[in-house]
């Protein structure tokens, strides 16, 4: 049965598997969801301070010098794992030799 074809006023009367052959067709035509870039859970503010050994306030200067990227939500930060490690590093490359 071909859909295109037909006048708008037509009356149909189909069997099933029409419909799941016409099913199948659309649905190989469907793109398939785009994935995220990193499927890991954002861990809280109190996860963090525990896993990483630091301060509130180290986080909010990472956070605030837009090193530390932070999602906040209802009032809770959250943060991606490999953030505070990707910090840490460009924290290094910018720190002055000591004397």
């Amino acid at each position: 049965m071909d859909i295109l074809n037909l006048d708008p006023n037509t009356l149909v009367i189909a069997r099933a598997g029409d419909f799941q052959e016409t099913y199948n067709k659309l649905a190989a035509r469907q793109q398939a969801p785009a994935t995220t870039p990193t499927n890991e859970t954002p861990i809280s503010q109190t996860e963090a301070l525990q896993l990483w050994k630091t301060t509130r306030q180290r986080l909010a200067r990472l956070r605030r010098l837009g090193l530390l990227e932070a999602l906040e939500l209802n009032g809770r930060i959250f943060y991606r794992p490999e953030a505070y490690a990707s910090a840490m590093q460009s924290l290094n490359r910018t720190k002055k030799p000591l004397m």
